[in-house]
């Protein structure tokens, strides 16, 4: 529903539908032409789920913005942020990815984390249950890429 763009200087931009806020631009209202996400810089990778928004910046930190419904932020609650915010957990992430309702984080070390929607499990810690934050998946250091969809997350890891 929307749409995201890296910009050479870490700077983000962002247009389409922005119901939840995941713009980041502090509004609700939807955009057709592309605005700048406010108070984010440094920006090195981003990834757009369903009605949410990601960011890695260099120091390795994660930001989220958008809709919180179902933990997809990771900030311990189900509200949603207008403007990116701080996830508390994983460091030195240099890959992220959105899902419908959750989120992938791989850390340099090729830790994976993930937080929000799991009722499929598709956050790989077995059970169902929804995620408000962070969790590191156990006996997983040799993550290379994810990809996460409607109920579905995938894993690439090192030979």
């Amino acid at each position: 529903n929307h749409g995201l763009a890296l910009l050479s200087n870490g700077r983000v931009m962002a247009w389409g539908l922005n119901t939840y806020g995941m713009l980041g631009d502090g509004t609700t209202q939807s955009r057709r032409i592309p605005v700048e996400v406010k108070n984010l810089t440094n920006v090195i990778a981003i990834a757009a789920g369903a009605d949410h928004s990601v960011a890695v910046l260099a120091d390795g930190t994660v930001r989220t913005w958008g809709r919180g419904y179902r933990g997809a932020l990771g900030s311990g609650t189900k509200a949603n942020r207008l403007l990116p915010g701080v996830v508390s957990g994983p460091t030195d992430v240099v890959q992220v990815e959105g899902g419908r309702d959750h989120t992938i984080a791989i850390t340099e070390s090729g830790e994976l984390w993930d937080w929000g929607f799991n009722t499929n499990g598709q956050l790989g810690a077995g059970g169902t249950t929804n995620k408000l934050s962070p969790q590191k998946l156990s006996g997983i250091s040799d993550a290379v890429d994810a990809g996460g969809g409607f109920g579905y997350t995938v894993l690439l890891r090192s030979p």
